[in-house]
Parts: structure tokens; sequence; C-alpha cells
């Protein structure tokens, strides 16, 4: 029988003072909806307080503002709870806290996107502007905050609940959204010049580049992440198979991604 997720400890450090917390949640996935919930909250005292510097790291202005948060969201109740570290462990804090495996996605950094089912599938961008499923090319993407490299904010990490950027390393170039599939609910993805605006399926976007989430590439299933599509799948195929993004507000037709 599976025992499940294994627990997640994050370091809180006070900016004010010295005292550090831990944090101890049910899972990652808990600590990041934590996060996501806690910034839509409305509190602007603790959304300023509270900051994530990585997946394991995290800082707060005043001692007490990471627990104050479960009075704000009191369903994390049960998925968290935060203690003082005391000291105990701080010169040596990887033999109290156990290190978190997974790979913490920055922004500003590079990353291969490969297929987590069938891993010789990866994604290549042609010189046409088109976003292809390979097995012989591949692609390096930067991610980012925002489309707008002023406005973009290096070296913050994601959570599952953000959203992000995607830009070809090579051209320059961000990947949005095209038009959509008659009678499918996805719509291809291409390159988009800088300095165009957003494409059609774009909702309240300014710039060039689709809205992407994080959670789309972790490596699981899900039906609002990407597809394979073969072009032209009759008898004068060419093999080209495109990717597919879901239309805002569909069922999708997705596939497992992850960053590399």
């Amino acid at each position: 029988m599976s025992s499940g997720p294994p627990l997640f400890y994050i370091y809180v450090k006070e900016i004010v003072g010295n005292t550090t917390y831990i944090g101890v949640f049910a899972s990652r996935a808990f600590a990041d909806r934590w996060l996501a919930e806690l910034r839509s909250s409305g509190n602007v005292k603790l959304i300023k307080s509270i900051k994530r510097i990585s997946s394991q790291f995290y800082t707060q202005q005043h001692a007490g503002d990471v627990e104050a948060t479960l009075t704000v969201m009191p369903k994390y109740r049960d998925k968290v709870f935060f203690m003082l570290a005391n000291g105990v462990g701080l010169s040596s804090p990887g033999g109290l806290v156990p290190p978190d495996r997974t790979r913490d996605v920055i922004s500003g950094e590079t990353y291969l996107i490969r297929n987590k089912t069938d891993p010789r599938w990866y994604w290549a961008c042609t010189p046409t502007g088109a976003v292809t499923c390979s097995r012989t090319q591949r692609s390096f993407f930067r991610v980012s905050t925002s489309p707008n490299t002023t406005a973009s904010r290096p070296g913050i990490g994601f959570t599952e609940y953000d959203t992000l950027f995607l830009q070809d390393v090579q051209s320059g170039k961000y990947i949005r959204l095209g038009e959509a599939v008659p009678n499918r609910y996805m719509a291809r993805l291409l390159l988009a010049d800088e300095g165009s605006g957003p494409g059609p399926l774009d909702e309240g976007m300014v710039g060039p580049g689709s809205r992407f989430s994080l959670g789309q590439f972790t490596g699981g299933i899900d039906r609002l992440g990407f597809s394979m599509w073969l072009l032209n799948s009759g008898k004068d195929s060419t093999g080209e198979r495109v990717v597919m993004g879901s239309v805002p507000h569909s069922p999708g037709e997705g596939l497992c991604w992850e960053l590399l």
C-alpha cells in the first residue's frame, strides 16, 4: 500500500530578528497551495512579509507571521504546522530538515521540455516559427515571470500554481497560442516576435507570449496541458508533429511534459 507523498519541510527566517521557524507540510503540493492562496488572500501585511526565496527557504518580516497564515486560511491547520528551530541544527541544517530533491524552476534559467510518458520526444522550434515534437531535435526555453524583459524578475522560483512565459533561446521569440483548430479544443503553439501583440486566444494580454502554468510541466497528466498532433495524418503526411495547447475554458487533451 502506498504511503503517499513524503512530508515537506521549509525554513522560515525572520528578517527583523534572528528567530527561525521550521514549517512541516503534508506534502510539497500543499506548500505550493498554501503560498498561492496566501498571495491571493488580500492580507497585505502577510503578503508583503512572507517571501519564497527557494523551495525550502522562506523569509518573514516578523516572528509569528507564518503562524498567522493559519488564522487567515484555517483550512491549512491540518496540513501544516510551524515550530521554532531554537537554534538546534542551525550549524548543520541539512541534518534537521530533509532536503527536497525536486528541481526548483527559476525565472531566467533555461530548460528542455520532454515528454514524461515517452522521453524520446522533446519540444523543438523550427525556422518557420512552429513548435514541434521531435526525437532528433530539441530546443532550449527560458522561463520568465513576464514577456517584458524589463518587468521580468530573474531568480524567482515558481510554484505549481504560478504562471510563466516561455522564450525560445535560439530565436529570442516567445511561445503563444495560435488560432484554434476547428472542431478541436486545441490550438497550435507558435513563436511570436517580441514586438507583436497578444495571440487571438490570449485573454487580457498586452504583449507577446501566452501565459502558461508550471503545473503543465510537472510530469503529471493535465487535461489543460499540451498534446502532440501529426500534421496531414493521411497518406501525404510529412511526419511532422506539432505541439498543441488547450484553448482557454476548454476540456483539453493534455499529455505529460516536464522541464529538464
